[in-house]
């Protein structure tokens, strides 16, 4: 069961341009968000990708901090035992739900 699995229609889902995701989520009735491309013959974005940009930039810097906390969990740094891979997404979960429960850096 992958991560798709575990959302909901009418759920949002935000990704790096790189991802190919609009077949699945629309397949699922997913939102997905991403910053716009500027594709081939074109040097800027519009003004409405611009303003879609700053947005996203503006929710993913509260994502990005969320992944770095996250890793500086000892226990997430170095290579997983193959023995533990497992129990990975837990491990995961938990770091991010202490994570959560801390006081946050960014104001």
């Amino acid at each position: 069961m992958g991560l798709l699995d575990q959302l909901e229609k009418g759920d949002t889902i935000m990704a790096d341009r790189g991802f190919m995701l609009e077949e699945e989520c629309l397949e699922r009735g997913l939102i997905l968000l991403k910053p716009p491309t500027m594709g081939r013959g074109r040097d800027h974005l519009t003004p409405r990708e611009e303003v879609v940009t700053k947005s996203i930039a503006c929710v993913r810097i509260y994502v990005e901090h969320v992944i770095g906390r996250v890793k500086d969990w000892k226990i997430l740094q170095h290579r997983i035992e193959l023995l533990l891979l497992p129990i990975l997404p837990d491990m995961i979960v938990i770091a991010s739900f202490i994570h959560n429960s801390s006081k946050s850096y960014i104001t």
